[in-house]
């Protein structure tokens, strides 16, 4: 997709996205102001290495020993059996400003060990601040009254047998060191056996002597761990509440939801856009209906239906204007250059409804009659009459009176805006008259106005009624006015072929870039100068040709 494509997606959707994505934000605003405030708070407890271990020191052993532990106890903070200690522990003093029950407590508790360190954080979120802090507090103290509890047990067999262990290695010393003395006694000059004998007692004292250092440090940091001057778990800070909630996330949320709807909203832009058929350019359209392209009218930015009349200055009044040129619509003439011949017929034939083609013939026979061309313009569109609304003419006779009855058609044109130029509007029951185009009463009716103007522009209506191929086979010249984007690539197709089958002599293609070219049938919308409905009801609106 190229970036001009892109942007022209982007024009064409841009106010549902923006709304869309406006109504997502204040749809996220609107749920987060209505959910409740979460607060989170963290506590930090620390495993002290060497602590409760047989060695009682700091190496490297127990600081791995202490690492691995944390990851132990970060686990076991989240078991029922801690949190509802922790919970016990709270009710006692009344801390908690919102009731908490064990499943809840788990679910909003989090815990982590972190990397080769010894510390573990418990996370705990709560509608109150206070309420997180205690909760993390207290899971903490819980942890380490379950860790002491489970390691007094051991702790104290333990102890006994080094006791033990002791009190023999003490006797046995005791025992050798006395034996070596009395033997020291007895035998004051030892001979070289019993230099060896007295070197063995020596050598069990030593031994003796070696194994109660590492016992005795052993049963040191025992005896330190049951006094209670120290835990194997310490709790370094209690739990601290965030001064913001933590949740809602309202402008995360509010960003969020914006972002989502708005790049949904561009990806069914995106796949409507690709998945749609209709010619994107002029130039497709032309090509679909088989016919030259005249030109274009819309790109400017007037709002005017009737351009060429409100505001002849401007850049939509041109482009009228240069559509009549390409389009050959100019009054006729004699070969002679003395007699003036009888006058060109233009026939405008939209596609689909909401092309515009009323206004566009309308606007043409306004350039023609601003040229100084002496011009008739016919509401032939007998399903959908507009002009007599575009006009503020009266509709109360006209082209359906001629064609069922034999007025002459020239007693029937109102005055238009223009001194050249006049209008016929379709009358009343135009319905009995569709099949009525088709008589010799509408080849007479035309020659009649062409003998009266130097210009007659039929609005000849939709490419799709039958009476519109006749209306353009009749016409000296069709113009098929197309909206783009309005009819798909069946649509144009059928339409060319329709008027080529008719036998239309058909000049080429304009198409149209407005949204809304044509007035509401029937509705009075845009009323030329000096011209008001009443007026054009009474006074003047009916007038013989000279």
């Amino acid at each position: 997709m190229d970036i001009q494509r892109a942007l022209l997606i982007v024009r064409r959707w841009w106010l549902p996205i923006i709304l869309g994505a406006l109504l997502a934000a204040a749809a996220a605003y609107g749920f987060s102001k209505l959910q409740p405030k979460v607060y989170d708070a963290t506590a930090i407890l620390n495993v002290n290495p060497g602590l409760g271990t047989n060695t009682g020191g700091t190496d490297n052993n127990a600081l791995v020993a202490a690492v691995t532990e944390a990851g132990v106890y970060a686990q076991t903070v989240k078991t029922a059996a801690v949190a509802q200690a922790a919970l016990a522990a709270l009710a006692q003093v009344g801390q908690l400003h919102h009731p908490v029950d064990t499943g809840a407590l788990l679910k909003n508790t989090t815990t982590q060990a972190a990397s080769q360190s010894t510390l573990v954080t418990i996370d705990v979120r709560a509608q109150d601040p206070n309420d997180a802090a205690a909760l993390a507090t207290a899971l903490g103290r819980a942890l380490i009254a379950n860790v002491n509890q489970h390691s007094m047990g051991p702790l104290r067999q333990q102890l006994a047998t080094l006791n033990s262990q002791v009190r023999f290695y003490s006797q046995d010393q005791v025992s050798a060191t006395q034996s070596l003395k009395s033997f020291q006694a007895q035998n004051p000059y030892p001979s070289p056996k019993q230099q060896q004998l007295e070197g063995t007692y020596t050598d069990e004292i030593n031994r003796d002597m070696g194994r109660l250092g590492p016992l005795h440090d052993t049963i040191n940091g025992i005896q330190v761990r049951l006094a209670g001057l120290g835990d194997a778990v310490s709790l370094q800070q209690p739990g601290v509440a965030s001064d913001t909630p933590i949740s809602p996330r309202t402008t995360v949320n509010v960003g969020l939801a914006a972002l989502v709807a708005f790049l949904v909203l561009l990806g069914v832009a995106v796949l409507s856009d690709l998945l749609d058929a209709r010619p994107r350019t002029p130039d497709d359209v032309a090509a679909l209906l088989g016919l030259p392209l005249l030109g274009t009218v819309g790109a400017s930015k007037s709002n005017a239906v009737l351009a060429t009349l409100t505001q002849p200055t401007t850049s939509r009044a041109d482009e009228y204007r240069l559509l009549r040129a390409s389009s050959g619509l100019v009054a006729a003439a004699a070969a002679d250059g003395h007699t003036r011949a009888l006058a060109r017929v233009l026939a405008v034939v939209g596609v689909r409804e909401g092309d515009g083609a009323s206004v566009v013939a309308s606007n043409l026979a306004v350039t023609a009659a601003r040229a100084g061309a002496r011009t008739i313009l016919v509401d032939a569109n007998l399903r959908r009459p507009a002009l007599h609304a575009l006009f503020g003419l009266s509709n109360s006779v006209g082209l359906a009176t001629l064609l069922r009855g034999d007025d002459d058609p020239r007693t029937l044109l109102q005055e238009g805006p223009l001194p050249n130029l006049r209008i016929l509007t379709v009358g009343t029951a135009p319905e009995e008259a569709i099949d009525l185009v088709s008589s010799a009463r509408m080849d007479r009716l035309l020659l009649a106005l062409r003998a009266s103007a130097d210009v007659v522009v039929l609005d000849a209506g939709l490419a799709g009624a039958p009476e519109s191929g006749v209306l353009a086979a009749l016409a000296d010249n069709t113009m098929v006015v197309a909206r783009l984007r309005n009819a798909g690539p069946e649509a144009l197709e059928t339409a060319g072929e329709r008027l080529r089958l008719a036998g239309a002599q058909t000049s080429g293609v304009a198409v149209t870039l407005f949204n809304n070219p044509a007035p509401a049938p029937r509705a009075p919308q845009s009323l030329s100068p000096g011209l008001t409905p009443e007026r054009a009801a009474s006074t003047g609106s009916l007038r013989g040709a000279k």
